[in-house]
């Protein structure tokens, strides 16, 4: 099932939002890939996609947040870590073998989709509100 962009994920920072637009797209790439057999091959791209993505997008998030004086900047520092362990665990399981790789994709979609409902929506979220002056 592909992800859609939608106005609950909205943000009110355009270049987080463009980011997360971004994070789906490439999500939706390994869905597809997987759907026609060719996940494995799509896994090494979406690591490579997601090892940069964790770095920019992150440190940008985070330092936006800060300076909007949003309350969940705590709680999504938290939530960074959080996924940058899984994501780290989940690279060792794609990099020991083949089955590795196809249960690493599996996994990263499962933990993206929570990801977006759990993480963007519910604490990204919360940023529109600093943003424009509503909290």
């Amino acid at each position: 099932m592909s992800i859609q962009w939608d106005e609950s994920m909205r943000t009110g920072d355009d270049l987080v939002d463009q980011q997360h637009q971004e994070l789906i797209r490439q999500i939706n790439l390994l869905h597809d890939a997987m759907q026609q057999g060719h996940g494995s091959e799509q896994l090494n791209k979406t690591m490579q996609f997601l090892a940069g993505y964790v770095k920019t997008h992150f440190h940008y998030e985070e330092e936006c947040m800060s300076r909007h004086h949003c309350p969940a900047a705590e709680a999504n520092k938290a939530a960074h870590q959080q996924f940058l362990k899984m994501f780290s665990e989940l690279q060792q399981t794609a990099t020991t073998s083949r089955v590795g790789a196809s249960m690493a994709a599996v996994k990263l979609l499962q933990q993206l989709g929570l990801w977006l409902s759990n993480h963007i929506k519910r604490v990204d979220r919360q940023l529109h509100p600093c943003i424009h002056g509503r909290h």
